[in-house]
Formats: C-alpha cells, sequence, structure tokens
C-alpha cells in the first residue's frame, strides 16, 4: 500500500490583504465578515470612525464564528484573522511604518477612478472602509499623508456593506486570485 499524499487546495489568494472596515450597525458588519472572508481576505480590522456611530463592540467572537463558517464553505483552509478594534490614527500609524505596505482608501467624495493611481501591490494592501457615514474629510486628508491612495467606487454611493465587498473585489482582481491570467 502506497500513501498518496494530494496538494493542498489551491483556495488561498496570492494577495496579503487586509480589509479595515468601519464598524457597522447590526447585522451588517457579520455579512462584510462573511463575504471578505469568502473573497480572500486574510484580516480584518474593524475600524473606529468619526462618523461612526458605534464606538465600542463586544461582538469580536461572534466575527470569528462567522469568518470560520465562511471559510468552511468556501473552501479556504485559512481562517482570517479579526483583530482588536482599531482607531484611524493607529491604523494610519501602522500603515505608514511599513513600507512594504500599500493602502487604498474608498471614499464617495473622490473622483478618481480605482483603477487609476494604483501601483503593484507587494507586501500586505490594506483596504479602507468607511462605516454608514463614511470617512470625514479630515480622515481623508490624514490617510493620503500617511501615504494612502484615495479613490472612488464611482459614481454612486453604495451602502459600506457593498462598498467593503466591491473594494476588496477589486483589489482580488487587480492584485490577487480574480486577476487574469496572463
Amino acid at each position: 500500500i502506497r500513501a498518496v499524499q494530494e496538494p493542498a487546495p489551491r483556495s488561498e489568494s496570492s494577495l496579503d490583504l487586509a480589509l479595515c472596515q468601519g464598524i457597522l450597525k447590526g447585522d451588517k458588519m457579520d455579512l462584510v465578515v462573511e463575504k471578505s472572508t469568502e473573497l480572500g481576505v486574510g484580516r480584518i480590522i474593524p475600524l473606529l470612525s468619526q462618523r461612526g456611530q458605534i464606538h465600542y463592540t463586544r461582538r469580536q467572537q461572534r466575527w470569528k464564528k462567522i469568518a470560520i463558517e465562511a471559510e468552511r464553505q468556501s473552501g479556504r483552509v485559512v481562517v482570517p484573522d479579526i483583530e482588536q478594534v482599531m482607531n484611524m490614527s493607529s491604523l494610519l500609524e501602522l500603515i505608514a511604518s511599513d513600507k512594504e505596505t500599500r493602502a487604498i482608501m474608498f471614499y464617495e467624495g473622490e473622483a478618481t477612478s480605482p483603477l487609476r493611481g494604483m501601483t503593484n501591490a507587494t507586501g500586505r494592501l490594506y483596504v479602507l472602509i468607511g462605516s454608514e457615514g463614511g470617512f470625514t474629510t479630515e480622515e481623508v486628508l490624514r490617510a493620503k499623508a500617511a501615504g494612502v491612495l484615495i479613490t472612488s467606487l464611482g459614481k454612486r454611493i453604495l451602502r459600506a456593506e457593498t462598498a467593503a465587498i466591491v473594494g476588496v473585489t477589486i483589489a482580488q482582481f487587480l492584485y490577487g486570485d480574480l486577476a487574469p491570467s496572463d
């Protein structure tokens, strides 16, 4: 009898992608955790923003369970890390301190297309999505000063949970496992 080792599933993205999501009300954050897990995100950072209506949450254990279920359902072999809640200042310091990191903030007040101005994503790519109220002008300016690319998701203003799914999908299309093959 000969043992045959099957190759590991190729379900993990080649992109080291972190979703920084403004904390959402109700079950909307649950949806974002589930769908971003299915789309191959490696880390989810719940983000406190100025317009966010939630400034504290005890739902991280729930989000971890949702991520585990979504990982199983989607055939992934890695469950994304659900990080501790972080404020914008701490996140921008983290991004600015790592030269291998790229970051994109999707902001409805920006006219630039998401396909313009983006460079190769080496290292980790952070995708920043606001809460229901979006980002303030002050947060956008601080992010830009920290080296974050500010771009839009098009002409329409999307719900925060939709913006997260679209933003992650765009990142995966440009740099990850949804990219067109040559």
